[in-house]
């Protein structure tokens, strides 16, 4: 697998010449190709393409030539001695007329303007053409080897996003049928009024799709008890808030599956010096179980689930929990979270909020 992305540069010298070629490439459809080099290298436009499209077939390609010609013939310096002369003179007259000290020498002479012109030679186009071929074909070898380096790293990256995708779609799925489970033993194994449950809570019945933000997708189990019984009185509310806490639980014990290299990362960033911790919207119990289910619990220390604070996400009370326990001040605490809730709770407590690419709650 090739990137497009890639950088390559490639020299050449020979008899008195120097030619250094730096290509940088970035996606594009097809080849298109860029050009900054001298003014009198112009004719270097055809061969510098033709190189690049018979071993390039897509990207932009900008390429950039320095040439330095060393040769002792490379230059010659003219001067203009007419109009040397009649500097000169009119010295001369100014100098009769004015009475002044008379010190032109040679050296202010030739500052005079447009007195001496430095010409640059004529190139031996067949020189400059060996130098172009072997040093944009050193080039190209160097930003190809970069752009398969670049492909592999992506494609490693695309593979492990591939393996958190899979990972997550399985959890998905097993949580789907908990929902609809749950639902549907909550409404007295009526079909409609479970489906009515759910979709209040934002899941499609049919897809298992829930919405991100809503009740079943950051709620806690008071929200949902909230939303789907909202009559329903103590000692009542008490305990269908524990019967599915003790369902979470239950499926979150057997069913936790950690993303790929989920453990060697946190042990990683533990090692490095991070603090770490888990804020979420299930309970305590349940959450500090799931973790020890995937073997995270030895360097997650700080879990807290909504039932630990006296107001959960997207309140900044965790936040502040964590600080407190270990000594941070919330500015030096990032949040890294799946939902809306996980940003605002990190705002509220004046951390730094930032969103995750792929996760699930």
């Amino acid at each position: 697998m090739y990137s497009m992305t890639g950088y390559g540069k490639g020299s050449a010298t020979g008899d008195g010449r120097e030619m250094t070629v730096e290509l940088k490439s970035v996606n594009h459809r097809y080849l298109d190709v860029g050009m900054r080099l001298p003014r009198h290298l112009s004719f270097l436009e055809d061969p510098i393409r033709s190189a690049l499209t018979a071993r390039l077939s897509r990207g932009h390609v900008d390429v950039f030539v320095n040439y330095r010609n060393l040769r002792s013939d490379a230059r010659t310096v003219e001067i203009d001695v007419p109009l040397l002369t009649a500097f000169v003179a009119a010295a001369k007259q100014a100098n009769e007329t004015l009475a002044l000290r008379d010190d032109l020498s040679l050296t202010a002479a030739l500052r005079l303007p447009d007195v001496s012109n430095v010409r640059e030679a004529d190139e031996d186009s067949d020189a400059v053409l060996a130098l172009l071929n072997s040093a944009i074909n050193s080039a190209i070898d160097a930003m190809l080897v970069m752009r398969e380096q670049e492909g592999n790293r992506l494609g490693v990256y695309l593979g492990n996003c591939t393996d958190t995708v899979e990972s997550l779609t399985e959890q998905i799925a097993k949580r789907a049928p908990l929902y609809r489970r749950l639902a549907l033993e909550l409404a007295g194994d009526d079909p409609e009024r479970a489906r009515d449950l759910l979709l209040a809570g934002g899941m499609d019945p049919v897809s298992g799709r829930v919405i991100a933000g809503s009740i079943l997708g950051a709620g806690t189990t008071h929200d949902i008890v909230a939303l789907w019984f909202p009559d329903l009185a103590e000692p009542e509310y008490s305990e269908m808030v524990r019967r599915i806490d003790a369902e979470f639980h239950a499926h979150g014990t057997g069913n936790s599956v950690p993303v790929p290299k989920l453990v060697a990362t946190i042990q990683r960033l533990v090692e490095d010096g991070y603090v770490l911790g888990v804020a979420t919207n299930d309970s305590t119990h349940a959450a500090r179980h799931a973790v020890a289910g995937v073997g995270a619990d030895s360097h997650l220390l700080h879990v807290y689930g909504y039932d630990s604070v006296p107001n959960p996400k997207p309140a900044p009370d965790i936040v502040h929990a964590f600080a407190a326990a270990t000594g941070l001040k919330p500015a030096e605490i990032v949040v890294v979270g799946d939902n809306r809730h996980d940003l605002e709770m990190a705002r509220a407590a004046g951390a730094h909020p930032r969103a995750a690419r792929l996760a699930f709650r």
